[in-house]
């Protein structure tokens, strides 16, 4: 049995009249599914990176310039790059990566440089 509070939010805006529970699951599903992207990389681009422990940053953005640092002549070059450069396939820096939890896919990214898949 329906409360009284739960059908005053299914009352439908356009008409006033209180929608059916079934009605109103279809027009939040019909809702829903317009807001869906296109695309897979409609959806990576539309959807916003999560926010991640200052921890797992730390200990990503360490992993990262150690495997890099042979690449550049100093360290503070390597830090460079981790905050402006740019990874083949992605638009965003490794630091916006780490932040974003995809330190692994950063590291990953670097395996695949240093095998050549990106020459």
């Amino acid at each position: 049995m329906q409360g009284r509070g739960s059908r005053l939010r299914n009352k439908d805006k356009a008409t006033g009249s209180i929608l059916s529970p079934s009605r109103y699951r279809a027009l939040s599903d019909a809702l829903r599914a317009s807001k869906q992207p296109a695309s897979d990389r409609e959806a990576r681009e539309a959807t916003p990176l999560p926010v991640v422990e200052e921890r797992q940053i730390a200990l990503y953005r360490d992993r990262v310039l150690r495997r890099v640092q042979k690449r550049f002549e100093s360290t503070a070059a390597a830090e460079r790059w981790f905050v402006e450069g740019k990874l083949p396939g992605y638009s965003e820096t490794p630091q916006e990566l780490v932040r974003a939890g995809l330190g692994a896919d950063v590291i990953e990214a670097i395996n695949a440089i240093e095998a050549g898949v990106y020459a």
